[in-house]
């Protein structure tokens, strides 16, 4: 970033911050992907170039769909929606969003369509890893939601062996997660199980939380109802700790269908700070002001002033010069 900013090709600038929205989205720091994303689409008024466009209005429509903010996933896809067809390497990144949503307003059938196009273009241009778009596991749960088990079988096995052969954690728990929805049984329960705890890591704490999400609906169909609470209410925190209001009020609905009320979660004290704002608070910490820390992260002023905001309640500061104190004792989230 701060050689793409030296440098006096403006067209470098935006093409990195749309790399890196696409990395803050795969690491579940959702605040910090849009914040990105948004800084491509709306950079000083002009149009980016199509390349950029394209993966920054992916991650753009990712990040709403992830919120619940179906309407708002929608309109990011604007005139777009013309250029899902193209053979570039981020057409399918954005063409995989649509898929997204479509799966997320329950149009599954269009869904399968998006995943499979998505698919067809990246392995085209030989980009055949999970790793890299885990377009098969998406288009194996819309084809099990589709009524197509048998598509949806072959679909995740073929993407579970590819994760494993690759090895990376994000790309095999992601597998491993769809491959066990789509088995079910114990079968799934033990897929499912080894995606949570291939997912522990810290950048993978959304896919994780799915994962639990996804065990404890499982257990909860099986009458494991106290195992199944434990899990749900896992997920809840995380959900919620990370901005993902559609997962949190997924996992909220089957919590209650096990018996259990949802106790309001109060995120508080560093744990509870979002990767962006404890960056944010670090740098405030040693001194800058709002407009250097603006420049230091290449984010707008106002952005910085929302994540203070929320630092500044989570951590119970009222003044930047406390902030050293509290970044160094830190304490847990709670529930009420």
């Amino acid at each position: 970033m701060t050689e793409a900013q030296a440098a006096a090709d403006g067209m470098i600038l935006p093409a990195v911050l749309a790399q890196r929205a696409r990395l803050a989205l795969r690491r579940g720091d959702l605040t910090a992907a849009e914040a990105d994303a948004r800084a491509v689409l709306d950079a000083s008024g002009r149009s980016p170039p199509l390349v950029n466009g394209l993966l920054a209005t992916g991650v753009l429509v990712d990040v709403l769909v992830e919120r619940g903010d179906l309407d708002g996933a929608e309109r990011a896809l604007g005139s777009l929606v013309a250029d899902l067809g193209g053979t570039s390497l981020m057409a399918p990144i954005l063409r995989h969003a649509r898929g997204r949503l479509l799966f997320a307003q329950r149009r599954f059938g269009e869904a399968l369509g998006d995943f499979r196009a998505a698919g067809e273009t990246a392995t085209g241009g030989l980009a055949l890893s999970p790793c890299w778009l885990p377009w098969r596991s998406d288009a194996a749960l819309a084809a099990l939601a589709f009524g197509e088990p048998d598509t949806a079988r072959r679909l995740s096995d073929e993407e579970l062996e590819l994760a494993r052969a690759f090895g990376a954690p994000r790309a095999l728990g992601v597998a491993l997660r769809a491959a066990g929805l789509v088995a079910g049984g114990h079968r799934g329960q033990a897929l499912l199980r080894e995606a949570i705890e291939v997912l522990a890591g810290p950048d993978t704490r959304l896919e994780q939380a799915r994962a639990l999400a996804d065990l404890g609906a499982l257990l909860r169909r099986s009458n494991h109802r106290v195992e199944a609470r434990q899990l749900l209410r896992h997920a809840v925190d995380a959900a919620h700790h990370l901005g993902a209001g559609a997962l949190a009020q997924r996992a909220e609905t089957e919590l209650r269908a096990t018996g259990a009320k949802p106790r309001r979660v109060l995120l508080s004290g560093l744990e509870a700070l979002t990767a962006s704002e404890r960056r944010i608070a670090e740098l405030a910490a040693e001194g800058l002001t709002n407009r250097e820390i603006a420049q230091t992260l290449f984010v707008t002023a106002r952005t910085v002033e929302g994540h203070l905001t929320n630092v500044f309640n989570k951590l119970d500061v009222k003044t930047r010069t406390a902030l050293p104190a509290a970044l160094a004792a830190p304490t847990q989230a709670v529930r009420a």
